[in-house]
């Protein structure tokens, strides 16, 4: 059981409801999306780690309150869910929000978001063998 459906039920029992009375309604923490880090072009400003549906379009929101260009440092395929775990694994380091220190630890993660896949094997043709 998830934790949304025990809270549910929870709440249901101190309203003396069933459960099957709540109603459930779709979450935005299962919407697939991606988990974006960005900074800005200046030496230690901090990183940013986010979520969005349109990457690009989110980028372009935070474009205009910030100062400097906002440069894209890697995307992951995520849920809000998934945010919020590297918000945690990274709370040492957060400053306010969403912006997080930039440490070796979260350039490291990054670097390794970025690091290409091995190419495919070559399949060999049964008339090539």
């Amino acid at each position: 059981m998830d934790g949304a459906r025990a809270l549910l039920e929870q709440y249901a029992d101190m309203l003396d409801m069933q459960p099957s009375r709540v109603i459930e309604y779709p979450t935005p923490f299962r919407q697939d999306g991606f988990i974006y880090f960005v900074t800005c072009d200046r030496p230690d400003f901090p990183i940013k780690i986010g979520w969005a549906t349109d990457t690009d379009k989110r980028i372009a929101g935070l474009q205009g309150g910030l100062p400097y260009p906002v440069l894209l440092l890697a995307t992951v395929p995520g849920t809000v869910e998934t945010e919020r775990r590297y918000h945690i694994g990274f709370s040492a380091h957060r400053l306010e929000g969403e912006w997080f220190e930039r440490t070796p630890e979260l350039l490291a993660l990054i670097n390794s978001l970025n690091t290409p896949l091995p190419p495919p094997r070559k399949r060999i043709a049964p008339e090539d063998v």
